[in-house]
């Protein structure tokens, strides 16, 4: 789930104490009624200018998600930034900090929360069919 501050409109609620305020009419008038079809929910992610093996395939106010496809010949360069995920989708990978010293390993299946403080680090994987999907907020 992604939260941000603001109202929450609940249809219905589990009886929890304190009792919540529900509001049916604000929660159904948030909701998209229409027709959905599955296709509509693929987004194919697109190549970011200049960062080689980043691809985008959210970029909003809210966050955003890169995927980080780095090759046995090509490392995948991350710039310094705030706190940010990743999540091993496929494959395994390395971390190392610019220096080049090992700051950690994922593998398939696997997350981590990257601090701040890490800066400057690279995704190197000897598997070509490696994965890792980056959540970040952008206006951190």
């Amino acid at each position: 789930e992604i939260r941000r501050p603001g109202p929450t409109f609940r249809a219905w609620d589990n009886v929890r104490f304190p009792i919540r305020e529900v509001d049916v009419q604000a929660a159904i008038g948030a909701l998209n009624l229409g027709s959905t079809r599955p296709e509509e929910f693929i987004v194919e992610p697109i190549p970011v200018d200049g960062a080689a093996g980043i691809y985008r395939s959210v970029d909003s106010d809210v966050f955003r998600i890169e995927h980080l496809r780095p090759s046995a010949t090509d490392r995948v360069d991350i710039a310094a930034e705030t706190v940010h995920c990743l999540h091993a989708i496929s494959g395994a990978a390395r971390l190392t900090n610019a220096a080049g010293t090992p700051i950690g390993d994922l593998e398939c299946g696997e997350s981590a929360i990257v601090p701040a403080g890490v800066g400057v680090y690279q995704v190197a994987s000897d598997d070509s069919a490696t994965e890792i999907v980056k959540v970040s907020l952008p206006f951190a």
